[in-house]
């Protein structure tokens, strides 16, 4: 577009489990079996520093080297319509399972369509996903996972493509 545009989502698909070819500078990852009902999908990532703020004084530039607090992280959550038990035996064993997000889209000024894609080889979830009733409303369950460092290649992988020049 001439001047920055907001990203938006028309459409998205998530994947838990099955086979996932990781992706390429060329190729998206491709595979795994597509989760039905996701609702809403949010991921925090952190390199663990603590909040190294500019001092008056300072230039604007922080005045010292960031200090380390906590461990490296990518974690976040999905809620998902209750259709199945399918992911209650995976918040039990804790078995790492291959993860895809793929969303698409158009931004506002133009008609040139974008992918944005997430992968990340191993994902845990951490809650309980429990069930509760709500009036007789879709019943929804909130997924927490964690990425976690795979034995062999990155973590996390994000793939952003687009049609115009």
């Amino acid at each position: 577009p001439a001047a920055p545009d907001q990203l938006a989502f028309s459409d998205g698909v998530m994947t838990w489990g099955g086979t996932v070819t990781t992706p390429t500078t060329t190729t998206l990852a491709t595979g795994g079996t597509a989760l039905l009902g996701v609702r809403s999908f949010d991921m925090e990532i952190s390199n663990g520093l603590d909040d190294n703020e500019p001092t008056l004084g300072s230039g604007l530039y922080a005045s010292r080297a960031a200090v380390i607090e906590g461990k490296e992280f990518c974690k976040g959550s999905f809620e998902r319509e209750y259709l199945d038990r399918s992911l209650i035996d995976d918040v039990i064993t804790q078995t790492p399972r291959p993860v895809t997000w793929t969303f698409t889209g158009r931004g506002p000024s133009t008609t040139a369509p974008f992918l944005l894609q997430l992968f990340a080889p191993a994902v845990v979830l951490s809650s309980p996903a429990s069930v509760e009733p709500n009036d007789a409303k879709v019943i929804t369950q909130k997924h927490d996972f964690t990425v976690l460092q795979p034995a062999t290649g990155a973590p996390l992988y994000a793939v952003l493509r687009t049609t115009e020049a």
